[in-house]
């Protein structure tokens, strides 16, 4: 079967899924990580220091630089606004998407391939990452890709494949670091060990790739040399004279395992297999049965590694998932990037596997796996009553669309299994449009932050003329285009007459008794933090108990 891009149906899908995806780009970008990533792409470009990475003028030392270069570069081009920020990660999110494809393709048939892509783009944690964006997303990408471009080469020995493997392996590192090359190893390295394919694993060939990648990786050592590793005496997140170098390769991933940096919390081993429970929605019961089960195949057909096309995306997934949940810190978007190993898995499962399976456990499964049908549209019922009121009408025709929707995929002359993919695949969209026009652009409202950057920069405030006292979010630096500078409470009497400070309300009550008329209100604007979702503030009724207020406060003398 002609596999090209042109031939099959399944990669012109990207083509829909991008028009989807692209709905999230006008979206304000949400507080705190996507907005502080946001805020030093913007400084990233201000300076045009490309090579050190700065935050609010002080050293950065956290996130590799890839995604500040590509959304400065995209702010360059195409100036500032929340799609520039976003458009790069989507584009990437979308090679993902196909190297997904591409590489379940050479094991699997076009429509196992095609429903893995497919489970993929309608992961929660895929629409959260075209939205949201942060390092994870570009990591996720350029990961996949790798991993693709390895088992070409393994296959055809072509050294087009051997480059671009390396050219995303550098990419990969860029993103989010050692990550970046560990994933793609132990994916392609589970596979060789388990087909005991020695002569590959021992070529000499493979010492290129460190070789290139630290070629790709060089800018950003440079930068990174020059920023810390000659300054010795710098304090940076509380250590003392840290190398940026090793702590590029070591100190920000490994040291989260072994205690060596401060970020810690009280998370569990099972922190994962618990936020996964939204974020592989709607396949994530499935999925697990789907992970166990091959995982049980694997083990049985040790002596028969022929059979077991598998072994690549159980690695892929389950060791880096075992590492991760070793971590001493732990945040749901980090398990990311191995979401395509669990969605091939569940797509080689579902199709080729259950079919044969006993008629009443394929049935339970059938129901299981039919649920987030039911769900999804209670969920948009719930937020459309009770959260933020949707037009009657607006509602009604988008009830109908799903009711179309549904009624042509489930009388289509498919298999019930590809039935069933199609049918949460379009659940799953469907809710992604509801989010995207009517969900986020409603809860971003309540950045009220953000609203003080967009009200001065509106308005050309002058970057001298607005204070921070204690109502600060990076969501207000990127809006304002600027790093508004900081002043303590006590030094308010040094102000001139006619600057602007921004406090809480909190602070501002307190204003009102100690300050009496020193101070005017210019504007002011309800605040949440619009990334810690909870039912108090969803619920409509009891949301202005749970939400703060940010001010603009003037001085008057």
């Amino acid at each position: 079967m002609d596999s090209s891009f042109s031939s099959n149906l399944y990669p012109k899908l990207l083509i829909l899924i991008g028009a989807l995806y692209f709905l999230f780009g006008p979206i304000d970008i949400m507080d705190i990580d996507a907005a502080q990533y946001a805020s030093i792409s913007r400084e990233m470009l201000e300076t045009g220091n490309y090579l050190q990475v700065h935050q609010r003028g002080q050293d950065y030392l956290d996130k590799p630089p890839l995604l500040f270069w590509l959304a400065s570069t995209s702010f360059n081009l195409f100036g500032i606004s929340n799609f520039t920020y976003k458009l790069p990660a989507v584009l990437i999110l979308l090679l993902g998407l196909f190297s997904t494809y591409k590489a379940a393709r050479l094991f699997y048939s076009e429509h196992v391939a095609g429903s893995a892509m497919l489970i993929l783009a309608s992961t929660e944690a895929y629409l959260l990452m075209v939205n949201d964006v942060r390092t994870d997303g570009i990591l996720t990408g350029f990961t996949i890709f790798s991993v693709w471009q390895l088992l070409e080469y393994i296959k055809s020995n072509k050294w087009s494949h051997f480059l671009l493997a390396a050219l995303g392996i550098g990419l990969a590192m860029l993103s989010k670091g050692p990550l970046g090359a560990i994933i793609p190893a132990i994916a392609v390295g589970g596979h060789l060990l388990y087909k005991r394919d020695f002569k590959t694993i021992f070529q000499a060939k493979w010492l290129l790739i460190p070789l290139i990648v630290l070629v790709i990786l060089s800018p950003m050592l440079y930068g990174l040399y020059q920023q810390y590793d000659l300054h010795p005496e710098k304090e940076v997140y509380g250590l003392q004279g840290p190398s940026g170098i090793k702590f590029f390769f070591w100190t920000q991933s490994f040291g989260r395992i072994t205690g060596e940096i401060y970020w810690k919390d009280d998370s569990s081993p099972f922190f994962f297999l618990n936020s996964m429970a939204w974020d592989a929605q709607p396949w994530y019961i499935v999925g697990w049965i789907a992970l166990v089960y091959t995982l049980i195949l694997l083990i049985k057909n040790l002596n028969k590694p022929e059979k077991m096309p598998e072994a690549w995306t159980l690695a892929g997934f389950i060791i880096p998932f075992l590492a991760l949940s070793s971590s001493n810190y732990k945040l749901p978007h980090y398990i990311f990037p191995l979401l395509p190993y669990f969605s091939i898995i569940l797509a080689q499962f579902f199709l080729n596997k259950l079919p044969t399976f006993k008629p009443s456990i394929k049935n339970s499964i059938y129901i299981i796996q039919s649920l987030p049908l039911f769900l999804f549209p209670i969920l948009v019922a719930f937020i459309s009553i009770y959260a933020f009121e949707l037009a009657w009408w607006k509602f009604l025709l988008l009830s109908l669309l799903y009711i179309v929707l549904f009624y042509f995929i489930s009388k289509a002359k498919n298999p019930k299994e590809t039935k069933i993919i199609r049918l949460n695949v379009m659940a799953s969209f469907w809710a992604g449009i509801f989010l995207a026009l009517h969900f986020y652009p409603n809860l971003l409202k309540y950045q009220g932050t953000a609203h003080i950057g967009k009200w001065a920069h509106e308005n050309n405030i002058d970057k001298q003329d607005l204070f921070v006292v204690d109502a600060h979010s990076f969501s207000m630096d990127f809006y304002g285009r600027r790093a508004t500078p900081y002043i303590a409470y006590e030094a308010l009497d040094e102000l001139d007459n006619g600057q602007y400070i921004t406090v809480t309300r909190a602070t501002y009550l307190d204003m009102q008794v100690h300050r009496p008329g020193q101070f005017e209100v210019e504007k002011s604007f309800p605040n949440y933090s619009v990334s810690l979702l909870k039912l108090g503030f969803l619920n409509s009724s009891t949301r202005a108990e749970n939400i703060d207020s940010v001010y603009v406060l003037k001085k008057l003398f």
